[in-house]
């Protein structure tokens, strides 16, 4: 399985709520978090209740640098401090999202690629 990285640095992205939509950066969003029939989108510059699903926004950032540790977390790699065998601690060690048994491999080796392809 060949993984490329693209630069999101540069890419906006649309963040849909019941009252607004706000424009970010995606380098900006540090992960989407799925949690009492809410999906909460959080930013750099905070966080935003998005009226869209989380396969949603998996479709819209996968190709970038994210990875879904668990069916309730979407993370972007670039705010990774550290990881366990079941969390992720992201953005200064502000935030944790879970990571599955199933996908601690995985995401460790997708993480070392990603941390190599920054270089």
């Amino acid at each position: 399985m060949l993984l490329s990285f693209s630069n999101a640095q540069s890419l906006h992205i649309t963040i849909e709520t019941k009252s607004e939509v706000y424009t970010v950066y995606t380098n900006d969003i540090i992960f989407v978090e799925a949690r009492d029939r809410k999906i909460t989108v959080y930013t750099t510059n905070g966080s935003y209740i998005s009226i869209h699903s989380m396969n949603y926004w998996v479709d819209k950032l996968a190709r970038l640098s994210f990875f879904q540790t668990h069916k309730s977390f979407l993370i972007n790699l670039k705010y990774v401090c550290h990881f366990t065998h079941d969390t992720v601690y992201l953005y200064d060690n502000r935030f944790q999202a879970y990571l599955t048994r199933r996908k601690y491999t995985l995401f460790k080796n997708t993480y070392l690629l990603y941390l190599d392809s920054t270089k």
